[in-house]
């Protein structure tokens, strides 16, 4: 009876791979994601913070759609809320806008997604600039990404991560930008609770420190820097196309 349940078992695992052997994890890597990732949904809570405003409700988020990939493994639905749709041939056709351009690096890997591309002699009435946005990332040799550029309408932010030896995903980062003369920039430090069976973490605390000021013109005195320390509870819940139904 060992025998055959250890058999069983065997051919369970080949048909899930022979199942999933057209995935490409590509995608997902550049999310910090392993395996054949289907859908992530996500609930955040902040725990603490030093900002004046109230906390209210801790829970921001409860079990929000966060990323989808279909299953080849391309992205459909990324953390950024960017849409991402493909023809039968695999080929990107549009995102949030038809104007929407999305271009890969000679690895495969996403290297820009803009949904700001706005032609010259458009009319600007027509668009909803609140719903632009640009993205680029640059990639270390591990095919980890290491700076993620984005912004939309008079705003700018890049994030830029660290590691810890050859995790998949950030130790923490910093990050540095702006809108409309102020300046925001900070750190970002990451602790890993709980992982799921394919190495994905499912709670995670996130502590980042933002310093505020306005932008100085030349000759003017030094800004005042207004500090807010924000601790955040991430919990995911991660399903796969190998899942057994």
């Amino acid at each position: 009876m060992k025998k055959i349940f250890i058999v069983m078992a065997v051919l369970a695992l080949a048909a899930c791979q022979q199942e999933n052997k057209d995935y490409n994890p590509s995608d997902a890597r550049t999310f910090w994601l392993t395996g054949d990732v289907k859908e992530v949904r996500i609930s955040r809570a902040i725990l603490s913070t030093t900002s004046e405003d109230e906390i209210g409700d801790p829970w921001v988020d409860d079990d929000e759609l966060q990323m989808t990939f279909d299953e080849k493994g391309r992205v459909t639905l990324d953390g950024n809320g960017n849409v991402y749709v493909y023809d039968e041939e695999g080929n990107f056709v549009r995102g949030s806008s038809e104007i929407t351009e999305m271009t890969r690096d000679a690895q495969g890997r996403i290297a820009t997604y803009n949904n700001a591309n706005v032609p010259e002699d458009a009319d600007y009435e027509d668009f909803d600039f609140e719903h632009f946005l640009h993205v680029d990332y640059t990639y270390d040799a591990q095919g980890r990404p290491v700076t993620e550029d984005m912004g939309g309408w008079e705003w700018g932010t890049t994030y830029t991560y660290e590691y810890e030896g050859q995790k998949v995903y950030p130790s923490g980062g910093s990050f540095e930008g702006g809108y409309e003369g102020i300046v925001e920039e900070g750190t970002i430090t990451y602790e890993y609770l709980k992982f799921d069976a394919k190495g994905n973490w499912t709670e995670r605390n996130v502590m980042i420190v933002t310093n505020t000021y306005e932008e100085p013109w030349e000759g003017d005195p030094e800004p005042e820097v207004e500090t807010v320390t924000t601790e955040t509870l991430e919990r995911r819940t991660i399903s796969y196309w190998s899942d057994q139904k």
